[in-house]
């Protein structure tokens, strides 16, 4: 894999490796296209499902039920109600209320932040499987 063009572009294809391996110790069945979708939200503070949409070039079914597991509305499966992880709040447009606007709360935050900023070696993070449940 060629790293020259990721280096110049300030990308770090180990720790880009290491944040998203986060997503699958913070739960296994997140998809990429779920981590994707946080990781977007979240570096924007706050967007619409719209947006979403647009970015990802997905139905309106699919980012409401990628936006529901991030939110605090969480998924059915099957006949079982899964909860939400609430790292986003959800407001309606004062525009148009048909629209929610999506923003990131304090613990969707801390998560951000704990994906972004890892310390901890690739090798440490293999042996220890840490993570810290604060976020669950």
């Amino acid at each position: 894999m060629d790293t020259s063009r990721n280096a110049e572009k300030g990308i770090d294809p180990n720790a880009l490796g290491r944040g998203l391996e986060q997503f699958y110790y913070f739960d296994k069945e997140i998809t990429i296209s779920q981590a994707l979708v946080f990781l977007f939200m979240a570096r924007r503070n706050v967007c619409t499902q719209k947006d979403i949409q647009k970015v990802f070039e997905m139905t309106g079914a699919t980012s409401s039920r990628i936006v529901n597991i991030w939110s605090n509305k969480g998924i059915k499966k099957g006949s079982t109600h899964v909860p939400g992880y609430n790292f986003f709040d959800e407001y309606e447009d004062v525009h148009d209320r048909r629209y929610k606007i999506l923003k990131l709360n304090r613990k969707g935050e801390l998560f951000y932040r704990y994906v972004l900023t890892l310390s901890k070696s690739w090798e440490e993070e293999e042996t220890t499987n840490a993570y810290p449940t604060a976020y669950k």
